[in-house]
């Protein structure tokens, strides 16, 4: 299996918070060969199981969906009206590609509109409108003409970006938070294939993360893992115009390990183990500073009566953008750390047991 074939799929597919279909059938697709269950709930989550029966429960979570845009009005002119999903950020709106998918699984493309600078006052060039104050120009010229598209008021939207390989082993791509988190995951789940654990294997494929970790919040309480780990493609901010001390994670680095975020403090204990993990197999890898952002693991470890949970990131610059950028040594790393501690976590657990 080509990782950069993987990568390229996913960050190319729509997934909108509640509407991942398309990243769900890639996943179910690749999971069939390297799991002993798959499987998806209700609300969106995609679950493959593998292990030992009999073993400690370890869930691994990583998000489908990613920021995105629903509609939420039709102007009689034919122009879309959005609200955004997740943390769209309003900055980088005008002017981009933008596709919808209809209720019956079309695509409409278009752009969030941007006027030209010649018929705009000197004092609006510099204003950010918000989302909800811009719009989507697919080209219609009346309310009836997007009716008869199949677009409807509740229809996601997400913006369009060709994924490219670029020098130096970088890539580039809309929605590699979370899509970097879910190739590392089936890579693991690919190269553990021929391996006998000694625990439990669940791997979450979670939904509707970036509209408040609300798979995994349901995720959690139904698998009531023993340790439960998030993956993330997480914000690196080692370019310019940056403060060094808001730089969370830098690319070339390696592999991010969390100590803290906005949602979770990491259990100390299993953060010392995976970090000792990655130094034992010289795996490349650094703390991500706190206290930015959170990830799935904010639900995951308030999951029924608790649970050790920590987050092991791939660093993208410029997330939450349709061209995010990553590297992939901290890929490769990533999984490399990942399938490492899979295989030793269950010693582990029954060294320490449950304590923080």
């Amino acid at each position: 299996m080509d990782p950069v074939h993987l990568l390229k799929e996913l960050s190319e597919a729509i997934g909108a918070p509640g509407a991942e279909d398309e990243v769900r059938s890639i996943l179910r697709s690749r999971l069939a060969e390297h799991a002993d269950a798959v499987e998806t709930d209700v609300i969106g989550n995609l679950f493959a199981v593998s292990g030992n029966p009999g073993g400690p429960t370890i869930m691994v979570a990583a998000h489908t969906d990613e920021v995105g845009l629903l509609v939420s009005g039709v102007e009689p002119e034919g122009f879309l009206r959005v609200a955004p999903l997740g943390r769209s950020d309003a900055r980088v709106l005008p002017g981009q590609e933008v596709v919808v998918q209809s209720a019956s699984g079309g695509r409409i493309f278009g752009i969030v509109g941007s006027p030209s600078p010649h018929i705009t006052q000197e004092s609006q060039r510099s204003v950010v409108s918000p989302v909800e104050a811009q719009f989507v120009d697919i080209g219609a010229r009346s309310a009836d003409d997007v009716a008869s598209l199949g677009i409807q008021i509740g229809d996601p939207a997400v913006l369009n970006a060709e994924f490219r390989e670029l020098p130096g082993r970088m890539v580039m791509g809309k929605a590699l938070d979370d899509r970097a988190g879910c190739a590392l995951l089936v890579m693991a789940l690919k190269h553990l294939a021929t391996i006998e654990l000694d625990v439990r294997l669940v791997a979450a494929f979670t939904c509707q993360e970036e509209v408040g970790v609300r798979g995994a919040t349901v995720a959690g309480y139904r698998i009531n893992p023993d340790v439960a780990f998030a993956l993330e493609g997480t914000a690196a901010g080692d370019f310019p115009g940056i403060e060094r001390h808001r730089v969370p994670v830098a690319i070339g680095k390696g592999v991010a390990l969390t100590i803290a975020d906005n949602r979770l403090l990491a259990h100390r204990g299993l953060f010392r183990f995976v970090e000792e993990v990655a130094e034992r197999h010289g795996i490349p890898h650094q703390t991500k500073r706190p206290l930015f952002g959170g990830t799935d693991a904010g639900a995951l470890h308030m999951a029924r009566a608790g649970v050790m949970a920590g987050v092991m990131s791939v660093p993208c610059r410029y997330i939450h953008t349709p061209r995010a950028m990553m590297s992939l040594d901290d890929f490769d790393a990533g999984v490399r750390l990942l399938v490492a501690v899979l295989r030793e976590v269950g010693g582990w657990l029954r060294t320490v047991g449950t304590s923080p």
